[in-house]
C-alpha cells in the first residue's frame, strides 16, 4: 500500500514539475512574442482608425476649394483690390492648416498619416496656388519633398512614405509665400525632431508633427509680414 501511495505521489510531483516547466515555457514564449503582437495590434488599430477618416472630408474640401478658387480668380480677372485674392488665399491656407493639424495629431498618436488628410489639405493648397498665379509652389514642393524622398528610398523604415506625401503639400504651401521657406521649414522640422528624440531618449518619433509645426511656424509670420528672405534675392 505504501508503495502504491509513494508511486502516486511521485507521479503527482512529476506532473506538477512538468506543468511548471510548461508554464515557464509558455511565459517565455509570450514574453518573447508580446512585442511583435503589440506592434501588430498597434498597426492594425492605426489602419482601422485611418479608415474611419470620412471620405466626405475630401469631397467637402474639394467643393469649398473650387468655390473659393473661382472667387479668387474672378477677383484677379476683374482687377479687384489685392486684398480680395489675399483673403481667398488665406482662407484656403487656413482650411488646409486645420486638416494638417488633425493629420499631425493622428500621426503623433498612431504613427500614421492617412491619405485622406493629405489629399484634403493638398486640394486647398492647390487652390491657393492657382489663385496666387505663381510657379513657386512647385519649386517649394520639390525642395521640401526631394530630401525626404531620398531618405525614404535609402531606408523606408527611417522615413515613411506618408511623410513624403505630406511634404508635397507643405512645400507647396511654403512656395505660395516664398519657395525658399520650404528649406527653412524642413531644417527646422529636422532640428525639432532631433531635440524631441534626444529629450525623450528614443530612437524614433513621428515626424509628421514636426513637419507640420515647423511649416506653420515659418509660413504664418511670413504671410503677415511678407517673406523674410527678400534679402537673398
Amino acid at each position: 500500500m505504501g508503495t502504491v501511495l509513494g508511486g502516486i505521489a511521485a507521479m503527482c510531483r512529476h506532473r506538477q514539475t512538468a506543468a511548471i516547466h510548461h508554464i515557464g515555457r509558455s511565459d517565455r514564449v509570450i514574453a518573447h512574442s508580446s512585442p511583435t503582437d503589440a506592434h501588430t495590434t498597434s498597426s492594425r488599430r492605426a489602419r482601422d482608425e485611418a479608415q474611419r477618416v470620412s471620405p466626405r472630408l475630401v469631397w467637402a474640401m474639394t467643393t469649398a476649394t473650387m468655390a473659393m478658387t473661382l472667387i479668387g480668380l474672378l477677383g484677379r480677372w476683374n482687377s479687384l483690390p489685392t486684398w480680395w485674392t489675399s483673403v481667398v488665399m488665406s482662407a484656403l491656407l487656413i482650411s488646409s492648416a486645420a486638416v494638417l493639424v488633425a493629420a499631425a495629431i493622428f500621426d503623433a498618436r498612431y504613427r500614421r498619416l492617412p491619405d485622406r488628410f493629405t489629399i484634403a489639405a493638398g486640394i486647398a493648397v492647390t487652390g491657393a496656388a492657382v489663385v496666387a498665379a505663381t510657379t513657386e509652389p512647385v519649386l517649394g514642393a520639390v525642395a521640401f519633398t526631394l530630401p525626404l524622398l531620398l531618405v525614404h528610398l535609402v531606408d523606408p523604415a527611417a522615413m515613411g512614405f506618408g511623410d513624403v506625401k505630406i511634404a508635397l503639400v507643405l512645400g507647396a504651401a511654403c512656395g505660395i509665400v516664398d519657395w525658399r521657406l520650404s528649406l527653412v521649414a524642413l531644417l527646422t522640422a529636422a532640428a525639432a525632431a532631433s531635440v524631441i528624440a534626444v529629450a525623450r531618449r528614443v530612437n524614433s518619433i513621428a515626424f509628421g508633427p514636426a513637419l507640420v509645426g515647423a511649416t506653420m511656424a515659418v509660413v504664418a509670420p511670413s504671410m503677415v509680414a511678407g517673406s523674410p528672405l527678400g534679402w537673398l534675392s
